[in-house]
Formats: structure tokens, C-alpha cells, sequence
């Protein structure tokens, strides 16, 4: 069950961590645009999202596990909604 976020009481965390992150995608996006040149689109975005999984999961595994990943929609749709899906496929 996902609860309400606590107030930060420091907003200087807050405001390093915007900052940190606006400088980690700008330079982000100038190792895209200089890489580009030499390699195709479907092996940067296949590097950079075989790169990305694993904060993810370190974050995931950290916050509670693996089950956090896990989605209650399917294609969109609530699975409640889906309950008949067997007899129309």
C-alpha cells in the first residue's frame, strides 16, 4: 500500500537532488547526442535501459522487494475488468 510522504523538513535535500538530477540527464543527453553518431538508436536505448534496470531494482529491493514492481493493470486496464478476457481470446 503506497502512504502519504513524509514532510521534508530540510529543503536544501531537496533542492541538491533537483539539482543533481538536472546535471545528471544534461549530461545524459550529451553522451546520447555524441554517441549517436557512431551507433544505432535500438543499441543506445538497449545500453541505456540495461544501465537503468539496475538502480531500479537495487531501489525496489531496498523500499520492500520485488513485489513493489508488481502492477494490478494489464495493457492498461484494471484486472477486474479483464475477468472475461479468457472467453474472448
Amino acid at each position: 500500500m503506497i502512504t502519504a510522504a513524509k514532510k521534508n523538513k530540510n529543503p536544501f535535500k531537496s533542492i541538491y537532488y533537483i539539482v543533481i538530477a538536472g546535471f545528471v540527464l544534461t549530461i545524459h543527453d550529451v553522451i546520447i547526442k555524441w554517441i549517436s553518431d557512431t551507433y544505432p538508436v535500438h543499441e543506445i536505448v538497449l545500453v541505456r535501459s540495461c544501465i537503468a534496470i539496475i538502480p531500479i531494482l537495487m531501489v525496489a529491493h531496498w523500499r520492500g522487494g520485488l513485489s513493489l514492481l508488481r502492477t494490478n493493470r494489464y495493457l492498461g486496464v484494471n484486472q477486474e475488468c479483464c475477468s472475461n478476457w479468457d472467453k474472448i481470446l
